[in-house]
């Protein structure tokens, strides 16, 4: 229910209201022992930590994401923590490390795998770990090209 708050949040543009309905997911979901809810809570505390302008917070957050999905067998979580890292290391400035995180996600969803049952929440309030990785790597293809653009010679 605290994720939902986090969603409508979102949608309202209510950044606060929604650091704090992440805030409170991490609380109750790591004394529950729901890691994949831990994981994607905080990879909302590290959008909006993003989204305020603060990349190395972020970065944080989202590896700790990572690894929290990681470390409970969370396959989904790891790959839309993946794609969030992504975000955070293109806006920094490292392009082929993202690159590379949106191809393992893409790779990832081309597996055979159960899908667990707080898979649909989930997919339920962000976009799709693969489609958002396939974005990511489409938006990295654009910047890249209109880098070179802007670096051509007259």
């Amino acid at each position: 229910a605290i994720l939902l708050d986090a969603w409508v949040a979102e949608r309202r543009h209510d950044g606060d209201a929604a650091m704090d309905a992440y805030g409170r997911t991490l609380d109750l979901a790591g004394r529950a022992g729901f890691a994949d809810h831990t994981a994607f809570a905080l990879s909302g505390l590290a959008s909006r930590t993003l989204a305020r302008g603060d990349l190395g917070r972020a970065e944080q957050l989202e590896r700790r994401a990572l690894a929290t999905a990681e470390a409970a067998g969370s396959a989904w979580a790891a790959a839309h923590a993946r794609v969030g890292l992504g975000r955070i290391l293109a806006a920094a400035g490292d392009s082929e490390t993202a690159a590379t995180l949106y191809r393992n996600v893409l790779a990832w969803s081309q597996l055979p795998r159960p899908h667990g049952p707080r898979e649909s929440l989930f997919v339920a309030l962000v976009e799709d770990p693969a489609a958002a990785a396939a974005a990511g790597l489409a938006g990295l293809g654009d910047g890249r090209a209109a880098t070179a653009a802007a670096d051509a010679p007259a």
